[in-house]
């Protein structure tokens, strides 16, 4: 265990990999900078679980390599000012990414205070990985980090992580707005799915909600962000030069569902400007 440890720590620290991690190791941190693809152990060792592990195994080597490694900048956390007053709770950011996600996520909330408005992520991950990515990113951020359970309410300085195997969607109530977090079939290719959550929020809070999509392969996402901005959202996508895979924010961007694209070290820059514009309580 302290050989693969010291042999994982060495390649995601100083050799920006493409890397394959077969199961869910307690000491895995997700500090790499680069593109991270995850795929269970066999539940058992019959023909037909032995058969989709392989071949799921080939599939994800083939796009892994497909991938282009990406040595995103380092960062300098900046104190940076918003209202004084707590933000109105209807306020919130929905973030999507699959390939290279986890570390340009939390380039993103690493930046931001603890009292930000609320902020829905989907980052496409099998189960058992989700929840030690939010309890990696509440140790990190000053916001507070979670896994999403059913029923979460919408509150400033909370990060909601899809859970995974889980669809991640906003509803509201005559108390608020809160989440759902629920199994179901795929929607454009994955549960969770990036497109769910932004017609969801699209659907319930478009005109006080910021869209943001990040690196990610394939086009999940591009069609809901597109909703949001035509339902009076604010929308963001990642550019090329700092995506370890340009596919998501291409296709969201050739169908016109990104306002403003912007290298990952300006977004946390952009959703504190735009939060502090659009806040209608005053200091």
């Amino acid at each position: 265990m302290l050989e693969e440890r010291t042999l994982l720590d060495d390649i995601f620290i100083h050799h920006p990999l493409p890397t394959i991690v077969v199961g869910a190791p307690k000491f895995f941190d997700f500090r790499s900078k680069s593109a991270i693809t995850y795929i269970n152990k066999p539940s058992s060792f019959s023909e037909q679980e032995l058969s989709r592990f392989l071949n799921e195994l080939t599939q994800k080597t083939i796009q892994t390599f497909e991938t282009k490694s990406c040595i995103l900048p380092r960062i300098k956390i900046q104190q940076h000012d918003i209202p004084k007053k707590q933000i109105q709770s209807e306020q919130l950011v929905a973030i999507g990414a699959s390939t290279g996600g986890t570390n340009a996520t939390l380039q993103v909330l690493k930046n931001l205070p603890k009292n930000f408005p609320c902020i829905l992520v989907v980052q496409h991950m099998p189960p058992g990985f989700t929840r030690q990515y939010a309890e990696r990113l509440n140790r990190i951020c000053q916001m507070h980090v979670k896994e999403a359970e059913e029923g979460d309410r919408i509150q400033n300085g909370v990060v909601l992580i899809a859970a995974g195997n889980r669809h991640l969607t906003l509803d509201h109530d005559i108390y608020g707005l809160f989440v759902h977090s629920k199994e179901g079939d795929k929607v454009s290719g994955h549960c969770p799915s990036v497109d769910t959550l932004f017609y969801s929020v699209a659907k319930h809070a478009a005109k006080n909600s910021i869209g943001v999509i990040l690196t990610g392969m394939g086009r999940d996402g591009a069609d809901g962000l597109l909703t949001m901005k035509k339902n009076g959202a604010f929308t963001i996508g990642q550019n090329e030069e700092t995506c370890v895979v340009y596919g998501m924010p291409r296709a969201a961007y050739e169908i016109g569902a990104v306002q403003k694209q912007l290298p990952i070290d300006k977004i946390s820059d952009a959703l504190l400007t735009y939060v502090k514009e659009h806040s209608s309580i005053s200091e």
